[in-house]
């Protein structure tokens, strides 16, 4: 810029001498010495542009910091989970509870990496799923003191923050960052018991994958503990083994099969119901039998298994702890 202020200068002089030797009559020196100011000047403008141009090329990238930023990163919404996992290769899914709503489907661009993004509410929390498949740096968007809550040092954790709860973990997809902006409605076990079966769906647990992974497991009924639950899984396809004891010599036991529905719900029929007698021994004896048992099973919102058989006529719904 300096050579150019001299160049426009030593021309000024250069005109204000021309005056001196050329009469105001000679037009044609004018409007070369005009011209050729115009020219300089437009050289000068477009020399400062390229200038601020190459210090913005040649800045250091930093990643991670694209929140700290005042222009939001590029977003994306979708349709489905299926669409922004497929994106990011992701593993992220639905809850297996009732009552979710608000759900939102997103893809945030960072540049070098993307950030799959599942928005839901469950009984008016609202929750943020995110993954990335790369893993050097803190995903959550969530700053405490001016830096992220996470911070770059990876490590699984769960964390309080300003008006809700977040947790970190990571698989060999990349990492999951799991947030509830709750205001102090979740106890921090009860979220860590959240996250933990949110781990379970996306974790390398074998063929219990996406939403039957949260029903597998050891339970038992919550109250008077006479009920015991096994749940396995083969890939979607669950299978359900149950006893519930009446007294020391009576209890009844179930075997069904089901599938997790879109709604969360397992709905399943052609279960079988028996009653069994046991004598001193514990010999059993098949007293009744019901080959057409049918019912619904479900999560609530602090994971519990939640079943209502539709053969134990006016009892209200069992709620089963894991063990």
């Amino acid at each position: 810029m300096d050579k150019t202020h001299n160049m426009v200068y030593n021309l000024l002089r250069a005109r204000r001498h021309a005056r001196k030797h050329f009469s105001l009559e000679d037009n044609k020196v004018k409007r070369v010495l005009a011209v050729f100011l115009a020219v300089l000047m437009l050289a000068a403008l477009f020399s400062a542009c390229g200038e601020k141009k190459a210090k913005t090329e040649t800045a250091p990238e930093t990643k991670g910091e694209e929140q700290k930023t005042e222009i939001p990163n590029p977003t994306t919404e979708y349709a489905s989970l299926e669409e922004i996992n497929e994106i990011t290769h992701g593993r992220l899914a639905h809850p297996a509870v009732m009552g979710v709503t608000d759900e939102k489907f997103s893809v945030i661009d960072c540049g070098d990496y993307k950030i799959a993004q599942y928005d839901y509410s469950v009984n008016g929390i609202p929750y943020t799923f995110r993954f990335s498949d790369y893993v050097e740096d803190d995903i959550s968007g969530i700053y405490e003191g001016g830096a992220l809550l996470f911070g770059k040092e990876i490590a699984e954790e769960v964390k309080e923050f300003e008006g809700g709860k977040a947790a970190r973990f990571f698989t060999t997809d990349g990492q999951y960052v799991l947030t509830a902006k709750d205001n102090g409605a979740l106890e921090l076990e009860t979220f860590k018991g959240i996250a933990d079966e949110q781990h379970r769906i996306v974790g390398d647990y074998g063929e219990a994958e996406g939403m039957a992974a949260q029903f597998v497991g050891d339970w038992h009924e919550q109250i008077a503990g006479r009920g015991m639950m096994t749940v396995t899984a083969e890939n979607e396809k669950l299978h359900f083994s149950a006893r519930w004891a009446g007294s020391y010599k009576d209890a009844y036991v179930w075997e069904f099969d089901g599938e997790v529905g879109a709604d969360g719900k397992i709905e399943y029929k052609d279960g079988l119901r028996q009653l069994m007698e046991y004598d001193e021994t514990g010999a059993a004896t098949e007293k009744e039998r019901k080959e057409d048992n049918s019912g619904v099973i479900w999560l609530d919102g602090e994971g519990n298994i939640v079943w209502q058989d539709n053969d134990s006529e006016g009892s209200e719904p069992a709620v089963f702890v894991r063990n």
